[in-house]
C-alpha cells in the first residue's frame, strides 16, 4: 500500500510522467494557438503593409489630380466696367464680346478674376502691372504704343446722345462753342469730342454722374459708347427702355471691342496669345454662332465677325 501512495505521488510530482497533469500555474497551449501567435506578427506587418500603399497611393493620386487641376486652369485677372454683369446682359456690343472672350479663354484653361474699375482707374492698373488685362478697349495707335490686343470681339460705335426733348437731329445742328458735352475720362470719347471741335468738354471717371448731369440739363451732350447707354437706359432711367436717349447723327468711328494688356508684362501678353489662339480654334464652331443669336442677332452678323477676325488673322 505505502509503494502505491509513493508511486501515486511521484506521478503528481513528475509532469514528464505520461499521466501527469497540467499545472494550473504553466498551461500548455494547443498547436492551433501556438502557431497562430507566431504568425500574429507577420499578419499585422502585411496588413499594416497593404493600409501604408493604399493610403500612399491615395496621396499620390490626389496630389496629381491636383497638380494636373492647377497645371490646366491658368488664372487670369481682368478689369471690367462697374456693374459687368448689368452690362452683359443689357450692351449688345459689350455683352457678346465679354460672351467671346470668355469662349476663347475657356478652351485655353483660363479662368478670368473680374476686377470692376472704372476706365480711368483700370487703364492705369494695368499700365502699372497691378491688373493683367483690361476689357471693353478699342484699338487705337495712341495704345499700339504700349498695349498688346486680342482680335476683334464685336463692334460698338460711338454716338452723340442727348436728352429726347433737345430738337437737335443731326451733327451739323451741334453747337460745338457753346453746348457743353460730357465724356469719360481718359477715353477715346474725350479724344473724340476734341477732334469735332467741342469747347465745352466735361470729363468724369463717374459716368453715371454724367448721365445725372445730362437729366439736370447741366450737360447738353453726351458722346459714349452705344452699350454704355444700352446699359443706363435699362438700369438707371426713370422709363427703363433701351432707347432712353436719343442719338444724334450716324455713329462715329465704328470699331470692334477688344481686351489689352501692356506689352512689357510678359505674362500678361501671354495672356493675349493664348486668348488670340482660343478665338482661332473657337470661331467657326456652334457654341460662337449661338452666342450671336442669342443677343438677337442673325447669321450675317455672325459672318461678319468671322470675316473681320479671319482678315486679322491673316494680317498677323
Amino acid at each position: 500500500m505505502k509503494s502505491k501512495i509513493r508511486q501515486h505521488t511521484d506521478a503528481l510530482s513528475n509532469p514528464s510522467g505520461s499521466r501527469a497533469f497540467l499545472s494550473p500555474a504553466s498551461p500548455r497551449k494547443a498547436p492551433d494557438v501556438i502557431a497562430l501567435t507566431a504568425m500574429l506578427p507577420t499578419l499585422l506587418t502585411v496588413q499594416l503593409n497593404k493600409w501604408c500603399k493604399r493610403i500612399f497611393f491615395s496621396l499620390l493620386a490626389l496630389m496629381v489630380s491636383c497638380s494636373s487641376t492647377l497645371a490646366a486652369s491658368q488664372s487670369v485677372d481682368i478689369a471690367v466696367f462697374e456693374d459687368h454683369d448689368k452690362y452683359v446682359d443689357a450692351a449688345i456690343g459689350y455683352g457678346l464680346s465679354w460672351k467671346l472672350l470668355s469662349l476663347a479663354a475657356a478652351d485655353q484653361d483660363i479662368a478670368f478674376v473680374t476686377q470692376p474699375s472704372a476706365w480711368s482707374a483700370a487703364i492705369k492698373r494695368v499700365q502699372a502691372h497691378r491688373v493683367s488685362l483690361v476689357f471693353g478697349a478699342f484699338k487705337t495707335k495712341e495704345r499700339e504704343a504700349w498695349a498688346n490686343f486680342t482680335y476683334p470681339l464685336y463692334a460698338e460705335g460711338s454716338a452723340i446722345f442727348t436728352s429726347p426733348s433737345n430738337k437737335v437731329s443731326t451733327m451739323s445742328d451741334i453747337d460745338v462753342v457753346n453746348s457743353t458735352i460730357g465724356v469719360s475720362s481718359h477715353s477715346v470719347q474725350e479724344t473724340m469730342a476734341k477732334n469735332i471741335g467741342f469747347e465745352n468738354i466735361y470729363s468724369s471717371r463717374a459716368r453715371t454722374r454724367l448721365y445725372t448731369l445730362l437729366d439736370e440739363g447741366r450737360l447738353d451732350y453726351l458722346l459714349f459708347g452705344q452699350s454704355i447707354v444700352s446699359y443706363y437706359c435699362l438700369n438707371h432711367a426713370k422709363r427703363k427702355q433701351r432707347h432712353c436717349m436719343k442719338q444724334v447723327g450716324d455713329v462715329i468711328m465704328p470699331d470692334w471691342v477688344r481686351a489689352l494688356a501692356d506689352n512689357q508684362n510678359p505674362e500678361a501678353v501671354e495672356a493675349i496669345r493664348k486668348l488670340n489662339q482660343g478665338l482661332r480654334n473657337i470661331k467657326d464652331t456652334d457654341k460662337a454662332y449661338q452666342l450671336f443669336l442669342s443677343y438677337g442677332l442673325n447669321d450675317s452678323d455672325y459672318q461678319r465677325w468671322l470675316e473681320t477676325l479671319n482678315s486679322t488673322i491673316s494680317e498677323n
